[in-house]
């Protein structure tokens, strides 16, 4: 159930076109073996998340590529706008995805057959891969600041919890329904 990286670029991509998934274009320009400009495929595109949502998304994956992020290894630094995500399964794979809001670039670091470790010696790779991949996009198309988060998606309200120490469940549960928090009671677990 493993999934391709051009996938992975289209659903990056669909967050940072404002909730708008295109289907990944492999195909810039199509020549005939006479130098004739052929018509490439035409891709489809379908607004499939709210844009508030799409741009607050946004908003928390620009953070991933900034310093201290954790795909900051990945930023070219060239003044496009990014966002991003790393992913990791066990030691076996590795991602970087990046994205201005012209192109959208997947890194895969993996084993196709076997269960090698691919973070020694290879760790920094997706983000040398990354890095050089997304500055040249970057070079060619550029890129736009992304749009403001929704306000209503990033704001906090905080309350306090209050304390259930010593009651019982249904005391506990009263106490905190009272207080305006939804309660679910799990199974007992040995402790």
């Amino acid at each position: 159930s493993n999934v391709s990286p051009i996938a992975m670029a289209g659903a990056y991509a669909t967050v940072a076109n404002n909730g708008i998934y295109c289907q990944p274009k492999a195909i810039d320009r199509v020549v005939d073996s006479d130098g004739a400009e052929m018509t490439p495929p035409v891709r489809a595109c379908t607004q499939v998340i709210d844009p508030k949502v799409a741009a607050t998304a946004a908003y928390a994956l620009e953070g991933v590529m900034h310093r201290g992020g954790t795909g900051s290894q990945a930023n070219p630094y060239d003044g496009t706008p990014l966002l991003g995500k790393t992913g990791t399964h066990e030691t076996y794979h590795t991602w970087m995805i990046e994205s201005s809001s012209k192109v959208t670039t997947a890194a895969w670091v993996g084993n196709i057959d076997g269960f090698n470790d691919v973070f020694e010696p290879f760790g920094g790779l997706r983000y040398i891969l990354a890095r050089q991949t997304q500055a040249t996009a970057n070079a060619v198309y550029g890129g736009d600041p992304f749009p403001e988060p929704d306000s209503n998606l990033t704001r906090v309200i905080l309350r306090d919890l209050p304390s259930v120490i010593g009651l019982s469940v249904d005391e506990a549960v009263n106490r905190l329904n009272a207080a305006g928090f939804q309660v679910n009671v799990g199974d007992a677990v040995d402790s």
